[in-house]
């Protein structure tokens, strides 16, 4: 993602992000939540926590589909940026929420 951020700076001021850098940012996006799932399957908490595990995977498998869907409605570079970094931050607001208010059982 970081490859990105010089092109989408160079090109801040048009009123579309060039589809080629969107679709790239919004596939590094989408493969930032897969992997962060891939690792996490490898804890031993993975065993342990079963339903808050369970319930980060679709929340992550549904921000990686709406990435694409994003980058679809073709945005500024300033809105695509921002929206990414909201999508990337609901997994982990849901992950602190529930560590912090549930009682995660297996």
């Amino acid at each position: 993602m970081g490859a990105t951020m010089p092109s989408l700076v160079e090109h801040a001021h048009g009123g579309r992000t060039p589809a080629p850098l969107a679709w790239l940012l919004s596939a590094a996006t989408a493969l930032v939540l897969a992997a962060a799932m891939g690792i996490a399957s490898s804890l031993r908490a993975w065993d342990d926590k079963r339903s808050l595990y369970r319930l980060l995977v679709r929340t992550c498998a549904v921000v990686a589909v709406v990435c694409p869907a994003l980058v679809a409605a073709q945005p500024a570079p300033l809105p695509i940026c921002l929206a990414l970094v909201v999508l990337l931050a609901v997994p982990w607001s849901i992950a602190v929420t529930c560590r912090a208010t549930w009682d995660v059982r297996p």
